[in-house]
C-alpha cells in the first residue's frame, strides 16, 4: 500500500502537464530534432540534424532512441521528447525508496522529487540527458554498495548494468561517479580490488560504449575527435561557450534555489554520519561518493548548472537517513510536515507552468507553432534554428535562420527581440502586426 501511495504521489511532480510548455532552447530542442529524424528516417548510430550529420551533439544516441521510440507510440511532440527523462526521474525516486526501505526511503524519494533544480530546467521534466544519467549513477552507486557489504555477484553485475547504460546515455560523464565508489570501497571492503570480479564487471560495462564508438567512427570518420574536443579534453580542461565560473559555483546554486529549502536542512545529512546507530556505513558511503563527484565536477573548466544533478539523490538519501535517526516515531507525521511545503510548491509550478518573464519573447513563436501551423504564406524565422526546426519538420512548413537570405516581398514570423533587431539591420522590414509576442512582418528590401 505504501508503495502505491508513493508512486501516485510522485506522479504529480514528474508527469503533471509535462507537455504544457514548448521545447526548451539548446539540448532539449536539439535532441528533439535528432529524435524526429530517427522517427522519420529509421533508427541508426549516426545522429542527424536537419538532414546533416550532427557533431554538435556527440553523446551516444540511447536517449535519442528512447525519444524516437516514444514518438512511435505517442506521436512526435513534447510528451514523447520529455517522457524518457520523466520516467527516469520517477524511477530514481522509487530506487531510493526500495534501496533505503521505508520510512527513510519514502522520505528520500519525496525529498528528491521536490528539489526545484531536479524537476526544473534540464532535469527530470525536460527532454535532456541528465535525468537518465542520474538514474544510472544512483543505481550503480547503490548496487555497488550492496556488493561491497555482501559480496553478492548479482549486485556487482547489476551495478555494471547501470554503469553500461549510463555510459550509453552521456558517455564519459558517467565515469565521474566511479572514483568516489572506488575510494569508499577501500575502507568498506579492503582488498576487494585484489579479486578479478570487479575488473570483469568494469570491462563488461565499457564494452557497449566502446563498440558504439567503433561503429560510429566507422560510419562517419571524425566522430572520435569530436568526442574528445566536446566531452573530454575540450569540456573539462578548457571553457566552452563562455561557461566559466568559480569553484564554488555548484554550492552557490544549491543555496540559491536549486535545492529549495532542502539546502537548509542538510544538517540532517551531517547527522547521518555523526550518529552511529543507524546505517552508518551507508551514510559514510553516500557522503564519500557525493563529495567526490562534487569535487570532480567543480574542477571542470566548463560549468553548467545541471552538471551537479547526480549528487541530488545522494544528498536526498543522506537527509532522509539523518531525519530517520533523529525521529523514529511518529515518523510518517513528521515526514509529511517536512515534505508538504516543498511538495505543494513544486506541484503548483507543474500545474501552472509559466515562462520566465525574460523568456516570453524567446518562446512566443515556438508556443504558436506548438498549437498550429503558421499561415501558408509566412516563413518561421529564428536566431536559434533548433528552437523552431522541430515544429517546422513535424508540420512540414518553411523555416529559416538569420544566416539565410530573404527576398523582398517574403513574409516572416519572428518573436525573439535580438532576431528582430538583426533583421532590421539587414533589411527594410514592415511590421504587419504583433500578436501574442509574435511579429508578423514583410521584407521590403535589403539595406
Amino acid at each position: 500500500m505504501a508503495t502505491l501511495f508513493l508512486a501516485a504521489a510522485l506522479y504529480f511532480p514528474y508527469f503533471l502537464h509535462l507537455d504544457a510548455l514548448p521545447l526548451r532552447l539548446w539540448d532539449e530542442s536539439r535532441l528533439a530534432c535528432n529524435a524526429l529524424d530517427q522517427y522519420q528516417n529509421g533508427f541508426g548510430v549516426v545522429v542527424r540534424f536537419e538532414g546533416e550529420v550532427d557533431l554538435w551533439n556527440t553523446k551516444p544516441p540511447l536517449m535519442i532512441w528512447l525519444q524516437a521510440a516514444c514518438m512511435k507510440i505517442f506521436g512526435p511532440g513534447e510528451l514523447a521528447v520529455r517522457l524518457p527523462a520523466a520516467l527516469a526521474g520517477w524511477a530514481t525516486s522509487l530506487l531510493l525508496f526500495f534501496k533505503l526501505k521505508t520510512p527513510a526511503g519514502a522520505t528520500a524519494a519525496l525529498i528528491l522529487a521536490t528539489m526545484p533544480g531536479w524537476v526544473g530546467y534540464h532535469g527530470a521534466r525536460t527532454g535532456d540527458y541528465d535525468a537518465l544519467l542520474v538514474f544510472c549513477c544512483t543505481g550503480f552507486l547503490l548496487f555497488f554498495f550492496d556488493y561491497l557489504r555482501r559480496e553478492k555477484a548479482r549486485a556487482l553485475w547489476t551495478a555494471a548494468g547501470f554503469a553500461a547504460t549510463g555510459l550509453l546515455v552521456k558517455g564519459v560523464a558517467m565515469v565521474m561517479c566511479v572514483p568516489g565508489a572506488v575510494l569508499a570501497a577501500s575502507w568498506i571492503r579492503p582488498g576487494v580490488f585484489r579479486r578479478p570480479e570487479p575488473y570483469f564487471a568494469a570491462l563488461a560495462a565499457l564494452l557497449p560504449l566502446l563498440s558504439f564508438y567503433l561503429l560510429r567512427e566507422n560510419a562517419e570518420p571524425g566522430y572520435l575527435k569530436a568526442v574528445w574536443n566536446n566531452e573530454i579534453g575540450g569540456r573539462y580542461f578548457s571553457t566552452l561557450e563562455g561557461h566559466r565560473y568559480p569553484w564554488y559555483y555548484y554550492i552557490a546554486g544549491m543555496l540559491n534555489g536549486r535545492w529549495g529549502y532542502w539546502a537548509f536542512v542538510v544538517g540532517f545529512a551531517v547527522w547521518a554520519v555523526v550518529s552511529s546507530h543507524y546505517r552508518l556505513d551507508l551514510a559514510k558511503y553516500l557522503w564519500t561518493t557525493s563529495l567526490s563527484y562534487l569535487i570532480i565536477v567543480s574542477g571542470s573548466q566548463t560549468k553548467l548548472e545541471w552538471y551537479d544533478l547526480p549528487v541530488y539523490p545522494l544528498f536526498a538519501a543522506l537527509t532522509a537517513l539523518g531525519w530517520r535517526m533523529l525521529f523514529s516515531k511518529p515518523i510518517w507525521i513528521l515526514t509529511t510536515a517536512l515534505v508538504a511545503p516543498s511538495y505543494v510548491y513544486v506541484v503548483s509550478k507543474a500545474y501552472h507552468p509559466k515562462e520566465r518573464p525574460w523568456d516570453e519573447r524567446l518562446y512566443a513563436l515556438p508556443r504558436l507553432l506548438k498549437r498550429e501551423a503558421p499561415p501558408s504564406d509566412f516563413i518561421a524565422v529564428g536566431e536559434f534554428r533548433q528552437l523552431i526546426a522541430f515544429y517546422a519538420r513535424k508540420g512540414r512548413f518553411p523555416h529559416r535562420t538569420l544566416d539565410d537570405d530573404f527576398r523582398p516581398g517574403e513574409k516572416i514570423l519572428v518573436s525573439e527581440d535580438r532576431a528582430w533587431e538583426r533583421l532590421n539591420q539587414r533589411y527594410d522590414v514592415r511590421l504587419l502586426k504583433d500578436e501574442n509576442g509574435v511579429r508578423y512582418a514583410e521584407i521590403l528590401a535589403g539595406r
